[in-house]
């Protein structure tokens, strides 16, 4: 007779282990809202004329969020970005038949270079926190990232290479200032002179 007891003991515990797994995972990833809609560096020194860009976080995101739409391929991981306190890559992807909310927090810190680093990843499926690693090799081989987007799972970071990106031709832009709780978002477009 204590055997049944101690078996049904443990059954009790492995599905209740089981049931807030899954409650956990079924839950809502947790994120700030923000009204996109609301709203609509060159490593090297370079010499030339320079445009200083002050935003926010609100028409950054519209801008980032429109870019992502014009460049996501077809069939790809669709995610959209936000910038609250922090900031928070969310997408949906399908477990058991069901689309389950992924959210990867980041905090952002300009480099030397003028490009953003985004480190110090959190990762939740729901709310069921996941590894850091597995997670991001998943958006590197999975999202439609742009080129100058480079993901670095080893090191857990996400590198935003703004010397990469093709305004134009002899043009480069760096980033001065990312600082998202107070709402300071500057960047810098130089024009190279040749």
């Amino acid at each position: 007779m204590k055997w049944k007891k101690l078996f049904f003991g443990l059954l009790f515990i492995n599905l209740s282990a089981l049931t807030l797994v899954l409650f956990l995972l079924f839950q809502p990833a947790k994120t700030p809202s923000v009204n996109v809609e609301e709203a609509k560096g060159n490593a090297k020194e370079a010499q030339g004329a320079e445009l200083i860009i002050h935003t926010t976080k609100q028409h950054l995101n519209t801008i980032i969020n429109d870019y992502v739409k014009q460049k996501m391929k077809t069939g790809s991981l669709s995610y959209e970005i936000q910038l609250a306190d922090q900031v928070y890559i969310k997408s949906q992807i399908p477990v058991f038949e069901k689309e389950m909310d992924l959210t990867v927090t980041f905090i952002p810190n300009v480099t030397e270079q003028g490009n953003i680093e985004l480190s110090n990843p959190t990762i939740s499926l729901g709310q069921l926190k996941l590894p850091v690693q597995y997670v991001l090799k998943y958006m590197q081989k999975n999202a439609s990232l742009p080129d100058w987007v480079k993901v670095d799972p080893k090191n857990e970071r996400v590198y935003v290479l703004l010397n990469e990106v093709n305004i134009k031709k002899g043009y480069n832009v760096r980033a001065e200032r990312f600082d998202l709780e107070k709402d300071e978002i500057v960047f810098k477009v130089i024009a190279t002179i040749k």
